[in-house]
């Protein structure tokens, strides 16, 4: 009986054991196989990096293969530069097209203010609440105003990585190009059209931009979209203002 027993423990010990090993066995090649998995999805990420060029539209900046997204204040669009494609909102929903739709076209991309945006972000415009709080229609103006309208050294926008401004493309010598769209009177003529005409033009043929990708709803993170606004107190019209 004794000799029974312990044969019958041994065997299974033995088979306990057996079994770890095959299940450290699979472990591990799970771990390796998520690992080359790993590798190879960062090999294709570097590689895609690698292999992004700025739209000659483009300000200047440092570690252009980072940049992923940027954003136009102006017309609170965005930019994938990976993608190649344009975000803009049109009937609720975001759309992507590899140009801007005639609505903006009297948007100058050679001269527009661009917010760089951090290199740590995904699809931006899934959080357009902050970025529209952020970066308001020609705060630059204001915020900027000396070095945005320096003819010499035109300010075109802001790097949110390196927290710090870039501007215009300059040429072999390093000097910025002098030219018609470098002048105070040229950049104030562009300014005035594009508040003049920042409202869609109605008598403008509709006409779409052929999608690059299916459309992203627009998520609105105020459940009170729509809805009257509530004034508050500090809302109201001074008492004082009311006697006049």
């Amino acid at each position: 009986m004794e000799t029974g027993n312990y044969q019958a423990t041994g065997n299974k010990t033995e088979v306990l054991h057996h079994g770890f090993k095959i299940a450290m066995i699979l472990l591990w090649t799970v771990i390796l196989f998520a690992g080359n998995n790993s590798c190879a999805v960062n090999n294709q990420i570097q590689g895609q990096r690698a292999n992004v060029m700025p739209p000659a539209w483009a300000p200047f900046y440092d570690n252009a293969d980072m940049i992923r997204y940027y954003y136009f204040p102006d017309i609170e669009c965005y930019y994938d530069v990976w993608n190649r494609d344009f975000i803009y909102p049109e009937d609720g929903s975001w759309m992507f097209g590899s140009t801007l739709p005639p609505i903006y076209s009297w948007f100058d991309l050679n001269s527009a203010f661009v917010v760089l945006l951090d290199y740590n972000v995904f699809e931006p415009w899934r959080h357009f609440d902050y970025y529209v709080s952020h970066y308001p229609r020609y705060y630059y103006r204001s915020v900027y105003k000396d070095r945005y309208e320096d003819v010499s050294r035109p300010m075109r926008g802001f790097n949110e990585n390196s927290r710090s401004e870039v501007y215009r493309n300059t040429n072999a010598t390093g000097v910025e190009p002098r030219s018609a769209t470098t002048t105070t009177e040229r950049r104030n003529e562009i300014n005035q059209r594009n508040e003049n005409e920042v409202r869609p033009n109605r008598e403008l043929p509709e006409r779409r931009v052929e999608p690059t990708r299916p459309s992203q709803p627009i998520e609105y993170h105020d459940r009170n979209v729509g809805s009257p606004v509530r004034v508050q107190h500090n809302m109201e019209e001074p008492r004082e203002s009311r006697r006049r």
